[in-house]
C-alpha cells in the first residue's frame, strides 16, 4: 500500500478563496515597478517569512515541505494536497514520490517574491550565464526560482485529480526577466522518469514548466491557461506530451537540443508560437493548431498566432545535434499567420547553431494563413514535404504561395 502524507497533518492551513481573477493583462514596466515598490514597502514592514499569516492568508510552505520531507524519509509515497486553497512559496520534491492534488485542490503561489528560491540548484540553460542575454532579456541571477522544484531525481510525479489547479499566482518581479516576469511554475532539472498529469496551470509568473537535461518525461492530460510558455524542454530525450490543452499567451511548447519528442492529441492555441523547437525525431500527430490566441501576449497585447512552427537553435548552447526527422501527421491548422519559419542561420529568430534537415506534413489540413511559409537555408540542405494534405482555402490571399524555399532547400507536394 502506498504511504500517504496529508499536508494537514503537518500544519497546513487553507486560505479563503476570493473571486476568480481576470485574464492577465499586458504589462507596463513602469507600472510593474510601482507595484513592486509598494509590495517591497509592505514586505519591509511585515518581514514576511515561511508560515506567517500574511495579507494573502496563512502561508503553508513549511508544512507542505515537512510532509514532502517525511515522505522522502519514509522511502517514498504520496504527498496529498486536499481540497481547498493552499498558499505556498517554493517547495522541493524528491525522487520516488508523487505530489497528488485531490479534486478541488488549488496549490497557490505567494505573490511575495521573498518566498521563492531555486534551492541553489544550477541549470543547464546556457543563456542564463551568457552576458549578452543577461543584458538583452534582463535575466536575474535567480532566474530559475520556481514554485515547485525537482532536481536530480528519479521516478517522480505530479498528478492532479479532476478539478485540481496549480496557480502561479502571477508574482510580478520588475527586476526579473523582461522587467516583470516572476518565478517559474514547475522546474525539473537532471531528472529521469517524470510523470506530470491531470492538473490545470493558471497565472504562471513565467514558464509553466521549465524542464532541462531530463529523460523519460510523460506529460498527459494537463491544461495551461494564459501566462507565458506552457512547456519548455531543453537538452531532454524521450518526451511524451499527450491529451493536453494549451491556451497560452506565449509559446505553447518550446525548447532546443531535444531527442525523441512526441506531441499527440493536443490543442495548441497561442498568441505567439505553437511549437518553437529544435529536436531530433519529433512526431506531432492528431493535434489542433488554432489562432488567434484566447489569452493575449503579455508584453505586446497581441492575440494573433505568429507561427505554428518556429525552428529554435540558440547560439548560447553550441553543443547541439542537427535537427531532423520531423513528422507532422493528421493535424489541423487554422487562423494562424504563418505555418513555418526556417531561414538558417537567422539571428533574430534564434536558429543559428545547427540546421533543420527534413520535415514532412502528412494528411494535414490548412485554413486561413496570412503569410507564406519560409523554409530556406544558407548552405545546409533541407527538405519540406507535404503528402496527401488539404490546401483548400489555405491562404487568405489565394495569390500568395503557401511556402517558399531557396537553392538549398526543396519543397515537395505529393
Amino acid at each position: 500500500m502506498i504511504q500517504q502524507f496529508d499536508i494537514r497533518d503537518y500544519g497546513a492551513v487553507p486560505v479563503a478563496e476570493g473571486p476568480a481573477s481576470e485574464p492577465q493583462a499586458p504589462v507596463d514596466p513602469d507600472r510593474a515597478r510601482k507595484i513592486y515598490e509598494a509590495w517591497a514597502g509592505q514586505w519591509a514592514q511585515e518581514e514576511a517569512a515561511a508560515d506567517e499569516l500574511t495579507d494573502e492568508g496563512p502561508l503553508s510552505t513549511g508544512a507542505i515541505q515537512a510532509a514532502i520531507d517525511a515522505c522522502r524519509d519514509a522511502g517514498g509515497g504520496e504527498v496529498v494536497i486536499p481540497e481547498g486553497t493552499w498558499l505556498t512559496g517554493s517547495i522541493h520534491l524528491y525522487g520516488g514520490m508523487t505530489l497528488r492534488l485531490k479534486s478541488g485542490a488549488r496549490l497557490k503561489g505567494s505573490t511575495n517574491l521573498k518566498n521563492y528560491t531555486n534551492f541553489g540548484f544550477p541549470t543547464t540553460l546556457g543563456y542564463v550565464d551568457d552576458p549578452e542575454y543577461i543584458e538583452l532579456w534582463h535575466l536575474p541571477p535567480y532566474y530559475t526560482h520556481a514554485l515547485i522544484t525537482v532536481y536530480g531525481a528519479q521516478n517522480v510525479a505530479i498528478v492532479g485529480d479532476e478539478g485540481s489547479v496549480i496557480d502561479g499566482s502571477d508574482c510580478c518581479d520588475p527586476d526579473g526577466e523582461e522587467r516583470f516576469r516572476g518565478p517559474m511554475g514547475i522546474r525539473i532539472t537532471r531528472c529521469e522518469n517524470v510523470t506530470l498529469s491531470g492538473y490545470r496551470v493558471e497565472n504562471s509568473a513565467n514558464w509553466a514548466h521549465q524542464i532541462d537535461d531530463c529523460a523519460n518525461i510523460d506529460i498527459r492530460g494537463i491544461t495551461i491557461l494564459a501566462g507565458h510558455d506552457g512547456i519548455d524542454v531543453h537538452h531532454c530525450e524521450n518526451i511524451r506530451i499527450r491529451d493536453c490543452v494549451f491556451l497560452t499567451g506565449d509559446d505553447c511548447i518550446a525548447g532546443y537540443d531535444n531527442r525523441n519528442l512526441l506531441v499527440e492529441d493536443c490543442r495548441l492555441n497561442t498568441s505567439c508560437q505553437s511549437l518553437r523547437m529544435g529536436a531530433v525525431n519529433m512526431l506531432v500527430r492528431r493535434c489542433s493548431f488554432d489562432g488567434p490566441g484566447q489569452y493575449m501576449h503579455r508584453v505586446s497585447g497581441r492575440h494573433n498566432t505568429i507561427y505554428a512552427f518556429l525552428f529554435y537553435s540558440h547560439k548560447a548552447d553550441p553543443k547541439q545535434e542537427e535537427s531532423r526527422n520531423w513528422q507532422i501527421e493528421d493535424c489541423e491548422f487554422a487562423g494562424i499567420d504563418q505555418l513555418f519559419m526556417y531561414d538558417f542561420p537567422c539571428a533574430w529568430a534564434q536558429h543559428e547553431v545547427v540546421p533543420l534537415r527534413d520535415v514532412t506534413f502528412t494528411r494535414c489540413s490548412f485554413r486561413g494563413f496570412l503569410n507564406t511559409s519560409s523554409f530556406k537555408s544558407n548552405g545546409a540542405r533541407g527538405q519540406l514535404v507535404f503528402e496527401a494534405c488539404d490546401f483548400e482555402n489555405a491562404m487568405q490571399d489565394p495569390e500568395k504561395p503557401f511556402a517558399e524555399g531557396n537553392e538549398n532547400t526543396e519543397i515537395i507536394y505529393r
